[in-house]
């Protein structure tokens, strides 16, 4: 995608902070003071960055191939294993790493009044406690911690996030922390009171860890490949869990049945498999008495929730599973302010690939093992493969 279009959708300033963080200096609003001209960014900022950026693009291209490869490795942190000089895919990758940058770090577009906005199909609106949004066209779904609320103001009732948006209603945020509301259909036209931010589509991160994961059969992907731009179902993190406890064995040679009719039939009858072991061993529940869920949305909760439990910990004892993602960075797993990023960009199987691999460098509970440690001593995978697998990220 053209860098200049992409800028001019998800309507944002681009700080390229590692290169520009002298400009970005003069940059009107800041972590205390967030809001910024939209007129500023479009008219003045954006120009400047462009230029600034095509011109560091050219010197990389003029470089040899391996020397170009490692700084374009080095500026936007994707360490994809065949990476390869492609100026119109380098320049998406740095808009979006540096743009999302710049939103971490509480940069917003203040509406005034009301704005009207049109997003694409999975691109997301994110406010913040006190704004307020309205679906006017399209399908979206409303995201954010399981924790959050809002009020349906057309209603006059309070509702979950992670739900379907119904269409004219006015909802507020009213809880701390972010919501996001993702397009789903073509496009959605939605308007916003307050301050907002605008989030592209996702873009993967964590592509090396995906293939280090597949490296110790820990993640496989799909026939379409890891999907990791896509958000994870139940199912799925389902089966990572059984991986990371080192019992996917045993559940594909389990015989036993499940009361659910909505999992699906591939694989040979394996998805049946692990969900009737898993339902057997009371690791997870369904969504009723005969639907587990297994094409709906895992969340981060849930997922952590499965990981947290992976390494010897109760939901409901050491934890509340709509406080894992706290729990999960007490433990290591997550760093400060990773579950506020993920919420942001919405929660991905990118996100699941990065989770699983720091939950294999995480303790046990009221152990000095880790968890890729107790794989070893279950045979899952050898002693040599796991020091691979542990010296091969750092953060």
């Amino acid at each position: 995608m053209n860098l200049k279009r992409y800028v001019s959708i998800v309507s944002a300033l681009i700080i390229l902070f590692s290169l520009f963080a002298a400009a970005a200096a003069n940059v009107p609003g800041s972590a205390s003071d967030p809001v910024v001209s939209l007129s500023y960014i479009q008219n003045t900022f954006i120009p400047k960055i462009l230029n600034q950026l095509e011109s560091k693009l050219s010197a990389l291209r003029s470089d040899s191939m391996s020397r170009a490869d490692s700084k374009i490795k080095k500026a936007i942190g994707d360490a994809e294993r065949d990476l390869s000089v492609d100026a119109g895919r380098l320049r998406e990758q740095v808009a979006y790493d540096t743009y999302m940058r710049m939103l971490d770090n509480g940069f917003y577009l203040d509406s005034g009044k009301t704005a009207s906005l049109t997003l694409k199909a999975g691109e997301r609106l994110v406010v913040t406690k006190n704004s307020s949004f309205t679906v006017q066209q399209g399908s979206a779904v409303i995201g954010g911690r399981e924790q959050n609320k809002l009020v349906n103001v057309t209603a006059g009732a309070e509702i979950n996030t992670n739900y379907a948006a119904s269409r004219n209603a006015r909802y507020v945020a009213v809880d701390d922390g972010l919501v996001s509301i993702k397009a789903v259909s073509d496009t959605v036209k939605i308007s916003v009171v307050g301050n907002y931010q605008i989030i592209p589509a996702y873009m993967p991160q964590y592509t090396d860890i995906a293939y280090t994961l597949k490296n110790i059969d820990m993640f496989r992907g799909s026939n379409l490949g890891f999907e990791l731009e896509r958000e994870p179902t139940r199912l799925e993190a389902l089966i990572l869990f059984l991986r990371l406890i080192g019992e996917e064995k045993q559940a594909l040679e389990y015989t036993g049945k499940h009361p659910f009719t909505d999992v699906p039939k591939w694989g040979g009858g394996e998805a049946d498999k692990y969900v009737a072991y898993a339902y057997a061993k009371g690791y997870t529940k369904g969504i009723s008495q005969t639907k587990f869920g297994s094409n709906n949305t895992a969340t981060l909760e849930q997922y952590l929730t499965f990981v947290l439990r992976s390494l010897g910990y109760v939901d409901g004892t050491d934890f509340e599973w709509t406080k894992s993602p706290e729990f999960a960075e007490a433990v290591g797993i997550l760093l400060p302010r990773d579950s506020e990023k993920i919420i942001r960009r919405g929660f991905c199987r990118d996100h699941v690939v990065y989770i699983s691999y720091y939950a294999l460098r995480a303790r046990m509970k009221n152990s000095g093992v880790t968890l890729i440690d107790d794989l070893v001593r279950k045979g899952v995978i050898s002693r040599e493969l796991a020091n691979q697998t542990l010296s091969a990220h750092g953060r």
